[in-house]
């Protein structure tokens, strides 16, 4: 279970980073996982990703979700593991839904290589 403090702690963290410029994309070779399990029942919509640390997914971390190259949802990583972490998602396009499967990708700042 994800303790609320690291719940707050993420969503600070992406305030932060949604301020720097506003302008963020998901670079090719950003670190990439794939949805493993979700669990939309409870208060927050928390997703399972399969990758973790060693992929380079760290806590506070801002990820976009996509579905055959189009854009489903937008994640803050709560909690990284060895090999796979947990998110909270913060943003959906209208209709949507994150499936297993999806492919996860850090975002980046653009102009970053």
């Amino acid at each position: 279970m994800i303790a609320c403090s690291s719940i707050s702690r993420a969503l600070g963290l992406m305030g932060l980073l949604a301020g720097l410029l506003g302008q963020t994309h998901a670079h090719a070779s950003s670190p990439t996982g794939s949805v493993i399990a979700f669990d939309e029942a409870g208060s927050a919509d928390l997703v399972l990703i399969e990758a973790g640390l060693r992929e380079g997914f760290r806590q506070g971390m801002s990820c976009i979700v996509s579905r055959e190259g189009r854009y489903v949802a937008e994640l803050v990583l709560v909690e990284s593991r060895q090999f796979t972490s947990s998110a909270l998602i913060v943003g959906m396009t209208p209709g949507q839904r994150v499936s297993r499967g999806d492919v996860v990708v850090i975002k980046t700042l653009k102009g970053s290589n």
